[in-house]
């Protein structure tokens, strides 16, 4: 087919104060370039390929050993330094792209600002969006708005990342973000984190470690979720309440208010755990039980059915609290003790060494 282009020498600028690009001029047609049209600028005679349909149009700019090859489209004012756009991709707007692989249907526009790593497949990267470092972003995700994805994170499959105008989302280190999963407003996920199927994480929530969140679970307002912390199926963890270390909150379990669940413990079926109440030392809590005001339940205890422990009540040596039972005020509950039934234990009682109290 011949050369398709030429550069227009007498048409020049400086570009970051060491490049000069020229306009380029299409010599034949080609997909809806038409010979005679003007292009936008480039650094050196080959950074477009003579084949398929590539091109550069409007004021954008490619240059530092930029390639745009295939199919692939560049325009409006965006600038490409040594980077690779091939296949179908484009990139628009006013984005900037610096030594990055955009391929497949990607597409990277608006105020977009990329420095390193991946986009492919048919993902897009729009908005004030920032990629830093060995990043890839694929499938069919987008980042958007008011974002942060760096080092070596992932976001993949249909899953969005954004900010909300004010607040900057973030994802980073070896975190991966993938399926339907959303990330938004001011939340962040780093570390080793893994954020995946239909999981929604916002505000200005946190997951970070090595803790892993999946199903339809929801984590948001200032909640952490961080070491090897596990939470999934319809469970939702907000306010300022932490889930670390081991721990599992699934099913359809909430922890909220200040409350914390850590070490190897588990909340789960429609169990709530709220206030500033700890869960911790492998305890469970499951059922319709309820934990709340400044309880503690530890160290192997189980609290299950429709029992209730709040205020400074204390379950702990693998203690169990079940049926419709309540523990309050100061009580303890220790020692391999149940407390069932109708039971209310409150004040400064204790049950313990292996005891039961039921109505």
């Amino acid at each position: 087919m011949g050369k398709k282009y030429e550069l227009v020498k007498e048409e020049s600028m400086i570009v970051d104060e060491i490049y000069t690009v020229y306009r380029v001029k299409a010599l034949r047609d080609f997909g809806d370039v038409h010979a005679g049209d003007v292009g936008g600028w480039i650094e050196y005679d080959g950074d477009i390929s003579d084949d398929g349909s590539a091109w550069v149009y409007d004021d954008a700019k490619i240059y530092g050993g930029t390639i745009v090859c295939d199919d692939a489209k560049v325009g409006g004012n965006a600038c490409i330094m040594d980077g690779h756009i091939y296949d179908n991709a484009r990139v628009y707007g006013n984005a900037y792209v610096e030594t990055t692989h955009v391929y497949g249907n990607a597409e990277v526009y608006g105020d977009a600002n990329v420095h390193g790593g991946d986009v492919y497949g048919a993902a897009k990267v729009y908005g004030h969006a920032e990629m830093q470092g060995e990043v890839k972003v694929y499938g069919n995700a987008e980042v958007y708005g008011l974002s942060l994805i760096s080092d070596n994170a992932q976001v993949y499959g249909s899953a969005k990342i954004h900010g909300d105008g004010e607040r900057c989302v973030s994802v980073c280190d070896n975190a991966e973000v993938s399926e339907n999963a959303e990330v938004c407003d001011g939340a962040s996920v780093y570390g080793n984190a893994k954020v995946t199927d239909n999981v929604k994480i916002s505000g200005r929530a946190q997951i970070y470690g090595q803790a892993k969140v999946w199903g339809d679970a929801k984590v948001y307002g200032c909640a952490e979720v961080y070491g090897k912390a596990d939470v999934g199926g319809d469970a939702e963890v907000y306010d300022y309440a932490t889930v670390c270390d081991k721990a599992k909150v699934y099913d359809d379990a909430k922890v909220y208010g200040h409350a914390r669940i850590y070490d190897w413990s588990k909340v789960y079926d429609n169990a709530r755990v709220y206030d500033s109440a700890e869960v911790y030392g492998g305890a469970n809590v499951y059922g319709n039980a309820q934990v709340h005001g400044e309880a503690e339940v530890s160290d192997d205890a189980e609290i299950y059915d429709d029992a209730e422990i709040y205020d400074n009540a204390s379950i702990h040596g693998c203690a169990e609290v079940y049926g419709s039972a309540e523990v309050n005020g100061c009580a303890e509950v220790y020692n391999g003790a149940k407390v069932y039934g109708n039971a209310d234990i409150g004040g400064d009682d204790e049950v313990c060494d292996f005891d039961e109290i039921y109505e």
